[in-house]
């Protein structure tokens, strides 16, 4: 018998990714239809994205590793679904961190400030879930993910503000030299 919990939970997720998917597809073809390019990313940005995914992958291998080995001695510190998805947001943010750090997640035509009011967004509505949920009484496992995506989008936020306040005192400082 298939438990209908589990099964609409996992069909929730589905839902989740198809319609970022459909909106991401949907605001792609938008641009190029508007003519707006897309990726205009220097040879000096490629590189540095390389070099991101490069430790963006090597983190969530060392991740994976370090909770096989725990799991393994100590037991499951979440369900299963949780801890990959723990990995994924490490990867995730290893990439963009060390991109938005070096200047190479943004195209030349691109605005950092308005991706940073997209991270906030996106934080704090994964924030509201996990705490409004478990303030419901809900139980906070089922959305341990949303607390997890939450976090990783504020630290992403919190390092895109600084990013761009010290480019901004960078730029003055040039002026006035």
């Amino acid at each position: 018998m298939i438990n209908t919990e589990k099964l609409f939970y996992a069909l929730g997720i589905v839902a989740g990714f198809v319609v970022v998917f459909l909106v991401c597809l949907f605001a792609h073809l938008y641009r190029k239809k508007k003519g707006k390019p897309t990726n205009d990313y220097d040879e000096r940005q490629k590189a540095i994205q390389g070099v991101a995914y490069k430790y963006s992958f090597f983190t969530v291998i060392a991740y994976y590793v370090a909770n096989g080995l725990f799991c393994n001695f100590f037991g499951n510190w979440l369900d299963t679904m949780s801890m990959n998805f723990v990995g994924i947001c490490l990867g995730v943010a290893v990439f963009v961190i060390y991109a938005i750090v070096k200047d190479a997640y943004v195209s030349l035509s691109g605005n950092l400030s308005k991706y940073v009011i997209i991270f906030l967004a996106v934080s704090v509505i994964n924030l509201v879930c996990y705490f409004g949920n478990t303030v419901s009484g809900d139980g906070d496992e089922a959305f341990i993910m949303n607390l997890v995506c939450g976090i990783t989008f504020l630290i992403v936020s919190v390092i895109a503000i600084m990013k761009i306040i010290i480019d901004k005192k960078v730029e003055k400082k040039e002026i006035e030299e």
